[in-house]
């Protein structure tokens, strides 16, 4: 998918336009144009998907070490 504006990637994510302006500026697949935002759905999928396993690892490894 190209480069979409924040309510079309919101409505594909299942997000709100709030919480897609909320991401930090950093974030890979957002890309800022001047006062203009694109977001590449793909990337920020992949890049939210990453980060989520990383949580899940360090929960796991924190639950561990708990015992």
């Amino acid at each position: 998918m190209p480069d979409v504006t924040i309510g079309v990637a919101a409505k594909e994510l299942g997000l709100s336009k709030f919480t897609m302006y909320r991401l930090p500026k950093t974030t890979p697949g957002l890309y800022i144009y001047g006062r203009s935002v694109r977001v590449n759905v793909e990337e920020l999928r992949q890049w939210a998907r990453e980060q989520a396993q990383a949580q899940v690892k360090s929960l796991g490894e924190e639950a561990n070490d708990s015992k």
